[in-house]
């Protein structure tokens, strides 16, 4: 039920935002055009390096898994949802502006996620197995 109540919400909110720019328009203004992420389409096996779970903070985990050949991500007391590739290590949830960077070891599955969300970069390193 949250799940839903969010995605009206951020319907809701783009919604305002494009009245906002028609009501810009209309007075004359000039409005900036947007631009839009372009995803790519990665290999499962390259998804499955960047599995496991990873600590931001005590007691709050993302556990990263792959279902169904989607990489989905959760967050310690939050719904999973889907992120979106940009590259084969970086990732973008479209549920809120927030991208997902994973960092690999020489070889093998990625060691840390940065999350970058609000102009701020966290990194969480991941849990052993």
């Amino acid at each position: 039920m949250i799940g839903l109540r969010f995605q009206r919400l951020v319907l809701d909110l783009t919604i305002h935002r494009l009245a906002m720019d028609i009501d810009k328009l209309l007075q004359g203004k000039s409005v900036e055009p947007r631009t839009f992420p372009v995803y790519i389409e990665v290999p499962v096996e390259k998804m499955e390096r960047c599995v496991g779970k990873y600590e931001l903070a005590p007691k709050l985990i993302f556990t990263v898994t792959v279902v169904d050949r989607k990489l989905m991500v959760g967050l310690t007391g939050q719904a999973t949802h889907q992120v979106f590739a940009e590259s084969d290590l970086k990732w973008r949830y479209k549920v809120v502006d927030a991208t997902l960077t994973f960092d690999l070891a020489t070889q093998g599955n990625a060691t840390t996620l940065e999350l970058f969300q609000n102009g701020v970069r966290q990194k969480a390193k991941r849990m052993e197995e």
